[in-house]
């Protein structure tokens, strides 16, 4: 029988899994989104699977006796009550849309720290700017990382996770990339490097000589060829390439990074995501070097 190596979504740590001290608590959250092998492996050991649950999973294995393991087995046994049981699991998977270029470091504590809380699989899907709030109102996704105040959050509950300044991503070598620090006026009117135009909410692209970008790694190709620079939370910058160099904008407003759903939901990955995403507001992301 050939195996390969098992590739470990984002959001689930190997510890977690490999870990004795920690896997019996969160195995079953990966093992019952799987279509169909559950109830494959499962069908006719319900009483053995549901009493692992109810002994070791109780604040004491003699809370419950056997007839009311009897009857809790029953339950899960009758045609289509199994399906039913991981169908509450298969729901519970929360889907996070970021855009591609985002802090990943900061997306990486985020999951890390659901993770730790024991908190459902976080699927991830990635997107390019501006796109997130569509994503949310369409049902396309559960939750999303945002920026407060340049992301559209009308109607959406938010979580702020931290809050940061802005540098100017220049082609390294123009003479405002020696700079140590820069001013809005000092890159809102460059003749030789417009500012890059990104769509508005609506889709249209307000004047200027900039070209008109649409995803992440247009714009990255168009700065390091010297066509165009941008203005954009210092955080963002992971992504940034050899070719270009990041100097502080002094005086651009903070922005806020901030975990946002649809206003009125509260589903359980919701809440647990929510508090994980609390939690990180008491340790905020390095501040990356030039």
């Amino acid at each position: 029988m050939l195996c390969s190596t098992p590739e470990f979504p984002a959001s689930l740590s190997r510890k977690r899994f490999t870990d004795p001290d920690r896997a019996w608590k969160t195995w079953h959250f990966a093992f019952h989104t799987v279509p169909d092998l559950p109830e494959t492996l499962l069908a006719g050991r319900e009483r053995e699977y549901v009493g692992w649950f109810l002994k070791v999973k109780a604040l004491s294995p003699d809370t419950f006796d056997d007839a009311e393991l009897d009857h809790y087995a029953a339950a899960v046994a009758v045609d289509g009550g199994l399906r039913a049981f991981l169908a509450s699991y298969r729901g519970a998977v929360a889907s996070l849309v970021t855009k591609a270029g985002a802090s990943h470091e900061l997306l990486q504590r985020l999951l890390a720290s659901a993770a730790e809380a024991g908190t459902a699989p976080v699927e991830v899907v990635l997107c390019e700017v501006g796109e997130q709030a569509q994503f949310l109102r369409t049902g396309r996704a559960d939750v999303a990382l945002m920026h407060r105040p340049v992301d559209d959050l009308a109607g959406f509950g938010t979580e702020d996770l931290c809050t940061e300044g802005q540098v100017a991503l220049l082609p390294s070598g123009h003479p405002l990339a020696a700079r140590p620090q820069l001013t809005l006026a000092d890159v809102g009117n460059v003749p030789d490097l417009p500012i890059a135009r990104w769509p508005r909410l609506d889709g249209s692209y307000p004047d200027g000589p900039g070209p008109e970008v649409h995803t992440q790694s247009q714009l990255a190709q168009l700065v390091a060829l010297g066509k165009t620079l941008l203005v954009i939370p210092a955080s963002s910058r992971a992504w940034q390439w050899p070719d270009h160099v990041a100097v502080p904008v002094v005086d651009a407003p903070d922005i806020t990074t901030v975990l946002a759903w649809p206003a009125g939901h509260h589903s359980s990955p919701l809440t647990a995501l929510a508090r994980a995403a609390a939690g990180l507001r008491k340790t905020p992301p390095a501040a990356p070097t030039r």
